[in-house]
């Protein structure tokens, strides 16, 4: 996961001229350089078909030039598109199990059988780590409250 302190950056910014790829699924690009290219590279999103990426014209080209069709380039703003939603199934889930509207494991295979997804939402929480959906969550409830964290969904860091 990267994070934004000024020395990896000047570091990572020597190597202009090449495609600088970072794990980023927070801070968009104007909060560390134009010129990198954020990924989300959270645990079992680099499994999916395509990569979500955020990046200018310029790195977008040798990004293409890299991924082909298997790229796709999103509004560059904290938490791309997948890691919003999913954290938000998650959150909502936290909120769910602690309602009594259900147990884990049936909130799980409810979510599985009802909507296809390969996993559960706190089996997504598991995968992902809730230390990165809270700090997800957080930056985005600075500006709207509807991201707030649920209780129980814990900051690990």
């Amino acid at each position: 996961m990267f994070e934004p302190i000024a020395e990896r950056i000047e570091a990572l910014q020597s190597l202009a001229a090449s495609p600088i790829f970072v794990n980023s699924v927070i801070q968009p690009l104007s909060r560390i350089d134009n010129r990198f290219i954020r990924i989300n590279g959270w645990p079992g999103f680099l499994d999916m078909p395509l990569l979500e990426a955020a990046a200018g014209e310029e790195s977008r080209q040798k990004a293409r030039e890299i991924f082909g069709e298997y790229i796709l380039f999103v509004k560059d703003v904290p938490g791309f598109v997948n890691p919003r939603i999913i954290s938000m199934i998650i959150n909502e889930a936290y909120y769910t199990l602690e309602a009594g509207t259900g147990s884990r494991e049936e909130i799980d295979i409810a979510m599985k059988l009802g909507t296809g997804y390969p996993m559960g939402p706190f089996e997504w929480g598991e995968k992902i780590g809730l230390g990165n959906i809270h700090m997800l969550l957080s930056a985005l409830g600075e500006t709207n409250p509807v991201y707030v964290p649920a209780p129980g969904i814990v900051n690990e860091k």
